[in-house]
């Protein structure tokens, strides 16, 4: 006797999720971007912030001097793009 349900999935099945994901991926994008962006940022950033951690700085006051130094490179970058124009 045959089972009522297929034991794998119909490719109609998979077809019609791999739709849905990438829809899904496509309209959240404006969500999904500043979040992923944020998550590889602080990946990034974390080594530097252990490192003035072990070297004598509270955790918070190694998280700003970061934070500061990423800014000051970012504006930096952006005077050295600006005047190159």
């Amino acid at each position: 006797m045959a089972h009522p349900f297929p034991s794998e999935p119909v490719p109609v099945n998979l077809a019609v999720t791999a739709t849905c994901l990438l829809a899904l991926l496509h309209f959240g994008r404006p969500v999904l971007q500043p979040i992923v962006l944020a998550m590889m940022l602080s990946l990034a950033v974390a080594p530097l912030i252990r490192a003035l951690a072990s070297a004598g700085l509270s955790r918070i006051n190694a998280t700003f001097a970061t934070l500061g130094l990423v800014c000051t490179a970012l504006v930096g970058g952006g005077m050295l793009l600006g005047r190159s124009c």
